[in-house]
Protein backbone atom coordinates (compact mmCIF):
# COMPACT_ATOMS: atom_id res chain seq x y z
CA UNK A 1 0.00 0.00 0.00
CA UNK A 2 1.16 3.48 -0.83
CA UNK A 3 1.91 5.91 2.07
CA UNK A 4 -1.01 8.01 3.17
CA UNK A 5 -0.46 11.67 1.86
CA UNK A 6 -2.13 13.26 4.87
CA UNK A 7 0.14 11.73 6.99
CA UNK A 8 3.10 12.55 5.70
CA UNK A 9 2.09 16.03 5.20
CA UNK A 10 1.57 16.07 8.91
CA UNK A 11 5.36 14.46 9.34
CA UNK A 12 6.73 16.91 7.42
CA UNK A 13 4.90 19.70 8.87
CA UNK A 14 5.93 19.12 12.36
CA UNK A 15 9.86 18.53 11.29
CA UNK A 16 9.18 22.25 9.36
CA UNK A 17 7.61 23.36 12.77
CA UNK A 18 10.49 21.71 14.70
CA UNK A 19 13.21 23.07 12.60
CA UNK A 20 11.70 26.45 13.14
CA UNK A 21 11.37 26.20 16.70
CA UNK A 22 15.27 25.31 16.99
CA UNK A 23 16.30 28.42 14.92
CA UNK A 24 14.42 30.63 16.57
CA UNK A 25 15.67 29.06 20.50
CA UNK A 26 19.47 29.45 18.69
CA UNK A 27 18.99 32.75 17.78
CA UNK A 28 17.29 33.96 21.64
CA UNK A 29 19.96 31.93 23.06
CA UNK A 30 22.55 33.93 20.97
CA UNK A 31 21.11 37.02 21.43
CA UNK A 32 21.04 36.52 25.57
CA UNK A 33 24.64 36.07 25.50
CA UNK A 34 25.08 39.16 23.46
CA UNK A 35 23.06 41.10 25.80
CA UNK A 36 24.81 39.58 28.81
CA UNK A 37 28.28 40.03 27.11
CA UNK A 38 27.67 43.80 26.32
CA UNK A 39 26.58 44.54 29.59
CA UNK A 40 29.55 42.48 31.26
CA UNK A 41 31.62 45.08 29.40
CA UNK A 42 29.99 47.20 30.37
CA UNK A 43 30.06 47.00 33.97
CA UNK A 44 34.29 46.05 33.63
CA UNK A 45 34.64 49.22 31.19
CA UNK A 46 36.97 51.07 33.23
CA UNK A 47 38.55 54.96 32.44
CA UNK A 48 42.15 56.60 34.27
CA UNK A 49 42.20 60.16 33.55
CA UNK A 50 46.00 61.59 33.86
CA UNK A 51 46.22 65.39 34.53
CA UNK A 52 49.22 67.04 33.14
CA UNK A 53 51.56 70.46 33.55
CA UNK A 54 50.75 70.24 37.21
CA UNK A 55 52.23 73.40 38.14
CA UNK A 56 52.30 77.10 39.38
CA UNK A 57 48.53 78.00 38.87
CA UNK A 58 47.62 77.45 42.73
CA UNK A 59 44.09 77.84 42.54
CA UNK A 60 43.32 76.16 39.45
CA UNK A 61 46.18 73.15 40.28
CA UNK A 62 44.10 73.11 43.81
CA UNK A 63 40.58 72.62 42.06
CA UNK A 64 41.77 69.63 40.32
CA UNK A 65 43.62 68.24 43.64
CA UNK A 66 39.95 68.42 45.15
CA UNK A 67 38.74 65.84 42.20
CA UNK A 68 38.36 62.25 43.46
CA UNK A 69 41.41 60.48 43.93
CA UNK A 70 41.00 58.22 41.49
CA UNK A 71 42.10 61.47 39.01
CA UNK A 72 46.05 60.74 38.72
CA UNK A 73 48.37 63.90 38.57
CA UNK A 74 51.43 64.62 36.19
CA UNK A 75 53.38 67.33 38.30
CA UNK A 76 56.18 69.45 36.14
CA UNK A 77 59.35 68.64 38.26
CA UNK A 78 60.23 72.29 38.09
CA UNK A 79 56.97 73.77 39.12
CA UNK A 80 56.79 76.71 41.95
CA UNK A 81 55.42 75.56 45.44
CA UNK A 82 55.84 72.10 44.20
CA UNK A 83 56.34 70.68 47.25
CA UNK A 84 52.94 71.77 49.06
CA UNK A 85 51.18 71.04 45.74
CA UNK A 86 52.45 67.18 46.05
CA UNK A 87 51.88 66.93 50.20
CA UNK A 88 48.20 67.93 49.65
CA UNK A 89 48.26 65.38 46.67
CA UNK A 90 49.25 62.65 48.30
CA UNK A 91 46.84 63.10 51.68
CA UNK A 92 43.53 63.40 48.93
CA UNK A 93 45.48 60.20 47.90
CA UNK A 94 45.89 60.63 44.15
CA UNK A 95 48.51 58.75 41.77
CA UNK A 96 51.05 60.85 41.44
CA UNK A 97 53.62 61.05 37.81
CA UNK A 98 56.51 62.87 36.98
CA UNK A 99 56.01 64.95 33.93
CA UNK A 100 59.04 64.70 32.76
CA UNK A 101 59.43 67.35 29.90
CA UNK A 102 61.45 66.07 26.61
CA UNK A 103 62.54 67.18 23.63
CA UNK A 104 59.79 68.04 20.76
CA UNK A 105 60.19 68.68 17.10
CA UNK A 106 58.13 72.35 16.78
CA UNK A 107 60.04 73.37 19.99
CA UNK A 108 63.48 73.07 20.31
CA UNK A 109 63.78 74.99 23.20
CA UNK A 110 65.89 74.64 26.16
CA UNK A 111 64.47 76.79 28.30
CA UNK A 112 62.22 74.01 30.48
CA UNK A 113 65.30 73.01 33.29
CA UNK A 114 66.70 69.46 32.87
CA UNK A 115 65.19 68.98 29.40
CA UNK A 116 65.87 65.30 27.80
CA UNK A 117 67.35 65.74 24.35
CA UNK A 118 67.69 63.72 21.15
CA UNK A 119 71.51 64.73 21.74
CA UNK A 120 71.76 63.70 25.44
CA UNK A 121 74.36 61.24 25.81
CA UNK A 122 72.98 57.96 28.42
CA UNK A 123 74.42 59.61 31.58
CA UNK A 124 73.28 63.09 30.84
CA UNK A 125 69.91 61.80 30.25
CA UNK A 126 70.16 60.05 33.58
CA UNK A 127 71.12 62.39 35.65
CA UNK A 128 68.50 64.59 33.95
CA UNK A 129 65.66 61.98 35.00
CA UNK A 130 67.10 61.13 38.37
CA UNK A 131 66.69 65.22 39.08
CA UNK A 132 63.05 64.90 38.13
CA UNK A 133 62.64 61.98 40.03
CA UNK A 134 64.00 63.48 42.85
CA UNK A 135 61.73 66.26 42.74
CA UNK A 136 58.50 64.75 42.13
CA UNK A 137 58.79 62.66 45.39
CA UNK A 138 56.31 59.76 45.59
CA UNK A 139 56.00 59.26 42.06
CA UNK A 140 54.35 56.10 40.43
CA UNK A 141 56.19 56.34 37.25
CA UNK A 142 56.69 59.06 34.69
CA UNK A 143 55.35 60.48 31.41
CA UNK A 144 56.52 62.79 29.09
CA UNK A 145 55.91 66.52 28.36
CA UNK A 146 55.99 67.14 24.75
CA UNK A 147 58.94 65.21 23.58
CA UNK A 148 57.74 64.64 19.92
CA UNK A 149 61.34 64.26 19.05
CA UNK A 150 62.67 62.35 22.18
CA UNK A 151 60.24 59.45 22.37
CA UNK A 152 60.99 59.11 18.73
CA UNK A 153 64.22 58.01 19.02
CA UNK A 154 64.66 54.08 20.69
CA UNK A 155 68.39 54.77 21.70
CA UNK A 156 67.06 58.24 23.72
CA UNK A 157 64.61 56.22 25.52
CA UNK A 158 66.49 53.45 26.03
CA UNK A 159 68.29 55.03 28.85
CA UNK A 160 65.10 56.28 30.84
CA UNK A 161 63.92 52.57 30.92
CA UNK A 162 67.16 51.57 32.47
CA UNK A 163 66.24 54.12 35.30
CA UNK A 164 62.93 53.10 35.75
CA UNK A 165 63.70 49.34 35.68
CA UNK A 166 65.94 49.78 38.38
CA UNK A 167 63.11 52.41 40.29
CA UNK A 168 60.32 49.88 39.80
CA UNK A 169 58.42 52.50 38.35
CA UNK A 170 56.46 52.74 34.99
CA UNK A 171 56.18 54.86 31.78
CA UNK A 172 52.64 56.45 31.04
CA UNK A 173 53.56 57.54 26.94
CA UNK A 174 51.54 60.72 26.43
CA UNK A 175 52.16 59.31 22.84
CA UNK A 176 52.56 63.33 21.34
CA UNK A 177 54.02 61.54 18.15
CA UNK A 178 52.63 58.53 16.37
CA UNK A 179 56.61 57.12 15.90
CA UNK A 180 56.49 57.09 19.61
CA UNK A 181 59.03 54.37 20.63
CA UNK A 182 58.05 54.81 24.35
CA UNK A 183 56.23 51.69 23.99
CA UNK A 184 59.06 49.07 22.47
CA UNK A 185 61.62 50.78 24.45
CA UNK A 186 59.76 49.88 27.77
CA UNK A 187 59.33 46.27 27.16
CA UNK A 188 62.75 45.66 26.01
CA UNK A 189 63.53 46.68 29.89
CA UNK A 190 60.53 44.81 30.97
CA UNK A 191 59.09 48.31 32.22
CA UNK A 192 55.05 48.70 32.59
CA UNK A 193 54.00 50.78 30.10
CA UNK A 194 50.50 52.63 29.15
CA UNK A 195 49.82 54.69 26.30
CA UNK A 196 47.36 57.58 25.68
CA UNK A 197 43.99 57.04 24.22
CA UNK A 198 42.37 60.54 24.35
CA UNK A 199 43.26 63.80 24.24
CA UNK A 200 40.50 65.86 26.17
CA UNK A 201 41.40 69.33 25.97
CA UNK A 202 42.57 70.61 22.57
CA UNK A 203 39.89 72.59 22.50
CA UNK A 204 39.18 73.80 25.66
CA UNK A 205 35.55 74.58 25.47
CA UNK A 206 33.58 72.56 28.28
CA UNK A 207 30.91 71.29 25.33
CA UNK A 208 33.91 70.21 23.65
CA UNK A 209 35.06 68.57 26.68
CA UNK A 210 32.56 66.60 27.31
CA UNK A 211 31.76 65.35 23.76
CA UNK A 212 35.47 64.16 24.31
CA UNK A 213 34.94 62.19 27.34
CA UNK A 214 31.93 60.75 25.84
CA UNK A 215 34.11 59.59 22.99
CA UNK A 216 36.12 58.01 25.93
CA UNK A 217 33.32 56.23 27.42
CA UNK A 218 32.75 54.05 23.90
CA UNK A 219 36.17 52.75 23.61
CA UNK A 220 36.54 51.74 27.29
CA UNK A 221 33.38 49.87 26.74
CA UNK A 222 34.12 48.67 23.23
CA UNK A 223 37.69 48.09 24.93
CA UNK A 224 37.72 47.04 28.60
CA UNK A 225 39.66 50.45 29.10
CA UNK A 226 40.38 53.48 27.75
CA UNK A 227 43.13 56.69 29.17
CA UNK A 228 42.90 60.38 28.78
CA UNK A 229 45.18 63.50 29.47
CA UNK A 230 43.79 66.86 30.49
CA UNK A 231 45.14 69.90 31.41
CA UNK A 232 44.27 72.43 34.50
CA UNK A 233 41.72 74.40 32.83
CA UNK A 234 38.62 75.89 33.48
CA UNK A 235 36.91 74.16 30.89
CA UNK A 236 38.26 70.85 31.85
CA UNK A 237 37.73 71.67 35.72
CA UNK A 238 33.86 72.21 34.65
CA UNK A 239 33.51 69.39 31.74
CA UNK A 240 35.17 66.60 34.59
CA UNK A 241 32.86 68.14 37.30
CA UNK A 242 29.88 67.54 35.17
CA UNK A 243 30.81 64.23 33.69
CA UNK A 244 31.70 62.52 37.01
CA UNK A 245 28.44 62.85 38.54
CA UNK A 246 27.10 61.28 35.47
CA UNK A 247 28.86 58.50 33.88
CA UNK A 248 28.48 54.52 34.31
CA UNK A 249 32.11 53.84 33.16
CA UNK A 250 34.16 53.06 36.46
CA UNK A 251 36.83 55.97 36.88
CA UNK A 252 40.04 54.21 38.37
CA UNK A 253 44.15 55.54 39.51
CA UNK A 254 46.29 55.17 36.34
CA UNK A 255 47.82 51.98 38.79
CA UNK A 256 45.12 49.98 38.44
CA UNK A 257 45.65 49.85 34.89
CA UNK A 258 49.22 49.22 35.27
CA UNK A 259 48.73 46.28 37.66
CA UNK A 260 46.56 44.21 35.52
Amino acid sequence: MGSNPTSSAIVSLKIRVYNVEKYFLFMMRSFLLFVVLSFSLMAQARIAIVIDDMAHDMPLVNAFIDLPKEITLAFMPDSENLEILLEKAREKGHDILAHVPMEAFRDPSTLRKNLLLVGDSRETIQQKLEWHLKQVKGCIGINNHTGSAFTSSYPSMCPVMEVLKEKKLFFFDSFTFHASQGKKAADAYGVPCLIKDIFLDNNEETEKILAQLKTLEEVAKKRGTAIAIGHPKPGTLAALKSWLSETSVVVVPLSKLFKE
